[in-house]
């Protein structure tokens, strides 16, 4: 009985300590959400919810909520990290338990502009084209956006609202991504990273020409590509190709279809990664991409084959990823011809001899594009300055972020 009356005693203190939490919480974010306002950011914080959840119900709800078409992936080497997520099914900031004194304001900005950008656009209108097209490259496209957006904006909060030593740090950190090619390349970066980092620089670039404005058109006007978002130089200039990819027939094997799509760049240079290459030679590795077209076959014995054509600019990027991949054993087996790459991933080798076969009969001739072919062999030479202007004392040049108003 004594046992008993201990735990209820706990679990009135545990409810007490959480109501607490929640309005100090609900107090912090009507001020940074006022304060974004005064920036531009128009958020109605009274249609904002607040939940503490525990690090378990954080991730069990990233892996079971869809966000209103946004079927994101909860990284599961982030969980114990992740402080709080913006939740658009019930308009809900979900934060971390026991945090209130970890997470600062400028934290709170960036999952309040989440909120503004719902709130403005509607997230179910925002993932409408990955709704329509349900590729990993769509999915791509709209989160890096929306990462990138979140933490500009974040940026011009603690412009505003930060100490005066972070400011001119915070200006000249923005200038260095915009400058450099591969921002990722000077360190290893977890894959999970990659929109918050290479979303921002995007953005970063557009706001440096176009301001505001063009920052948050690109929300609503998408990018034809998210290597045009790896490369922000080739935005609106370097459109990828379709490429052909015909259905696979095979009476032997009666293989069947399950899915036809887009993988794009920023899910290639997230997979070289993974598999362990450096974040340099990944993004070495998938730059120069033009193309692709992955199709995924279930066998009667329900055995999964994947096959993913990748188009490249020139000759020698599809011969640096080919390379790469042989360099880290990567599964599969690969078909190069000229700028074109079929990864195959089967279980059988008849069924890999097959797909040889097939794929050497039905090959994509590639139409050279003189201007893709340039703008990649630019961005080769310039990525391989970055080294020097991320980590030069003497770079000078700086982006302040303003207010929209």
């Amino acid at each position: 009985m004594k046992n008993i009356f201990f735990i209820f005693l706990l679990l009135i203190n545990g409810c007490k300590d959480s109501i607490q939490e929640e309005s100090q919480l609900r107090i912090i974010v009507n001020n940074v959400a006022s304060e974004l306002g005064d920036l531009g950011f128009d958020i109605n914080a009274d249609e904002i919810n607040l939940s503490l959840k525990s690090t378990q119900e954080m991730l069990d709800m990233y892996e079971t909520s869809a966000q209103k078409g946004n079927h994101s992936k909860y990284n599961n080497e982030d969980a114990d990290k992740r402080l709080a997520f913006y939740e658009p099914n019930s308009n809900t900031i979900v934060i971390k338990k026991n945090n209130v004194n970890k997470i600062d304001k400028s934290y709170l900005a960036h999952e309040l502009i989440h909120a503004y950008q719902d709130q403005k656009w509607d997230y179910a209108t925002i993932w409408q084209p990955y709704h329509d097209s349900m590729s990993e490259e769509k999915f791509n496209i709209i989160n890096y956006l929306l990462e990138g957006h979140a933490e500009l904006a974040r940026i011009a909060y603690e412009e505003k609202y930060g100490s005066s030593n972070s400011k001119e740090k915070l200006s000249m950190n923005l200038a260095k991504m915009v400058f450099s090619e591969c921002i990722i390349c000077h360190e290893q970066k977890s894959s999970s990273m990659l929109p918050y980092i290479l979303g921002l620089r995007f953005m970063g670039s557009l706001y440096k020409k176009g301001g505001w404005s063009l920052v948050e058109n690109s929300i609503t006007d998408l990018p034809a590509s998210s290597e045009q978002i790896l490369h922000p130089e080739k935005f609106q200039a370097d459109e990828p190709s379709e490429v052909f990819l015909p259905v696979w027939k095979d009476n032997k094997f009666n293989a069947q279809l399950i899915s036809d799509s887009q993988k794009g760049e920023a899910y290639l240079l997230s997979k070289l990664i993974n598999l362990s290459l450096s974040s340099k030679e990944a993004f070495i590795s998938s730059s120069g991409w033009d193309a692709d077209r992955s199709q995924l076959y279930k066998m009667p014995n329900n055995q999964d084959i994947l096959i993913w054509r990748l188009v490249f600019d020139r000759d020698e990027d599809a011969e640096q990823l080919e390379t790469s991949l042989y360099k880290i054993n990567a599964v599969g087996k690969r078909f190069r011809n000229g700028s074109t790459i079929d990864w195959v991933i089967a279980d059988d080798d008849k069924v890999i001899s097959a797909l040889h076969i097939f794929l050497s009969q039905n090959p994509f001739l590639v139409t050279k594009k003189a201007n893709d072919m340039k703008s990649t062999q630019n961005q080769e030479i310039q990525s391989k300055d970055d080294d020097f202007l991320i980590q030069s004392p003497y770079f000078r040049k700086s982006i302040k972020v303003e207010s929209k108003n």
